[in-house]
């Protein structure tokens, strides 16, 4: 019995060596599993202390900036919200235009078609007739040209964000000539590489009757179907009618929305055109009423207000050649007014196809002149032929009844500006017609080639209206021609 229990002990023992080693060598990893920890501790302490230095440091150095007055605590995140809040865009655009009467240099000598002294700018040239009228944006025939460089910055103003602000600014023979029309023609010294603002202003979307938007400063006119951006046209040049209307406005204006179809806006400006001063009390009224279909839009638009200039043709562009009086930026009357009633309507029936039509009566009144009245219409269309290419078409008629009556011009200034007497002659008609072809080349890059004609009939006159060429004996005779060609080629791109 003694040797059983003494057996059992044995085997017992035996069985519990293994497990008691095993158990010696969980407690040996433990330990060193703890030496370990205290290792990555200490580890820890002393990181800590290197950060709690660096910050330290950094902290002496912020204070000694401050105190130098160095720093702007709001520059990085004020530049970070304005790129978040503001829509940027722009392009660029160059062309070269071909005259086919190719008036010669000894033709043409120093004389600017519009009295103005030699050498001739980037904005009196031959292209655009006896008036100023044809290719007012690519006047100067045979030459290479920067359209426009265009910059565009906006900060709409939305129910989350009822502030907003936009402005475009604009380089290039388009910003030589809507400057023109703000300074006056006898100023030259304008001309060539300085900016037009195009648009500049500041807004806020009042919470009332659905939301309606305050513009206060210079902001894009709603007359007219052309835009003046060369990105949003179809056409390289502008057309007849366009030359006619304004591009923009200083003053204060007001827009919303009347239902889900309607929009409308009204406004009050210094003059009908982008004048920053007015040259008498009163002020131009401009509004629109616009009707949103699935695929046809119609916009009623109107504008009266000063100031009106002695005119060949009763438009409201100071200094424009149409208006008859190079050099005189305004007139202060407070009687008179140029009027204008624009219908606008598009239809877009497809995504490869897109049209409008755009029709004005134009009129004038003042003190002792002439009371002139236009009328005029263009329809323009484009069809996408493949998803790179297209072709535009534009078709355009404007008469002028009694405009040349009583222009001072006409009577006296005549010869001396190089323009055709037009003795005899009450009313103008003029034609054009505009085929543009476009393809896409690459990414938001776009080739256009152009070709136009415009022809011209006076009542009661000689159609001498375009330039011709040869028989340099005076200035005067080069205005042979009833109508004109010109063909364009240019490129764009978008950013």
């Amino acid at each position: 019995m003694r040797s059983t229990w003494i057996t059992l002990a044995a085997s017992a023992a035996f069985v519990a060596a293994p497990y008691q080693a095993r158990a010696d060598d969980v407690a040996a990893q433990l330990e060193r599993m703890q030496e370990r920890m205290n290792q990555l501790e200490d580890q820890l302490d002393a990181t800590n202390d290197q950060l709690a230095a660096s910050e330290a440091r950094a902290a002496e150095q912020q204070r000694l900036i401050e105190r130098a007055g160095l720093e702007d605590r709001s520059a990085v995140s004020g530049l970070a919200r304005f790129l978040e809040m503001t829509e940027i865009s722009g392009f660029i655009a160059a062309s070269y235009n071909y005259n086919f009467a190719h008036p010669s240099a000894s033709a043409l000598g120093t004389q600017a078609p519009w009295g103005v002294a030699s050498p001739a700018d980037t904005v009196n040239g031959w292209n655009g007739g006896a008036l100023g009228l044809t290719a007012p944006l690519h006047s100067n025939p045979n030459t290479f040209q920067l359209d426009q460089l265009w910059f565009s910055l906006k900060k709409p103003a939305t129910e989350a964000s009822r502030g907003g602000w936009g402005a475009d600014i604009v380089f290039g023979t388009g910003a030589d000539v809507a400057n023109s029309w703000s300074w006056g023609w006898d100023d030259s010294s304008h001309i060539g590489s300085l900016p037009h603002l195009y648009q500049a202003y500041v807004a806020y979307l009042a919470p009332i009757a659905g939301g309606i938007e305050v513009q206060a400063g210079r902001w894009e006119t709603p007359l007219g179907a052309e835009p003046f951006r060369q990105d949003r046209s179809f056409f390289v040049t502008r057309g007849l009618v366009w030359s006619l209307q304004p591009v923009n406005h200083t003053g204060l204006l007001f827009s919303g929305g009347l239902g889900e179809s309607f929009t409308w806006a009204l406004g009050v400006a210094n003059q009908n055109g982008s004048t920053m001063v007015d040259t008498d009390n009163s002020k131009t009224g401009v509004g629109q009423v616009k009707w949103w279909g699935e695929t046809i839009t119609l916009a009623i638009n109107g504008m009266i207000g000063g100031d009106v200039y002695p005119a060949l043709l009763g438009i409201g562009r100071p200094g424009l050649p149409g208006n008859g009086n190079p050099g005189t930026p305004g007139i202060g009357r407070d009687a008179d007014y140029v009027g204008m009633v624009d219908v606008v309507a598009t239809w877009d029936p497809s995504d490869e196809l897109s049209m409008w039509l755009n029709c004005d009566a134009i009129f004038t009144h003042g003190d002792g002149l002439p009371h002139n009245t236009v009328y005029a219409v263009a329809v323009a269309g484009r069809l996408a032929v493949t998803e790179s290419t297209g072709f535009s078409l534009r078709g355009e008629y404007v008469r002028g009844d009694d405009v040349f009556d009583g222009s001072t011009v006409v009577a006296g200034d005549a010869a001396a500006m190089g323009l055709p007497t037009f003795a005899g002659a009450t009313s103008i008609d003029l034609f054009s017609v505009t085929g543009t072809f476009d393809h896409r080349l690459a990414e938001n890059l776009k080739v256009r080639l152009e070709g136009r004609y415009d022809i011209a009939y006076l009542d009661g006159a000689p159609n001498r209206f375009f330039v011709a060429d040869k028989d340099p004996g005076t200035v005067r005779s080069l205005f042979r021609r009833d109508d004109q060609v010109l063909g364009l080629v240019e490129m764009l791109y978008e950013f």
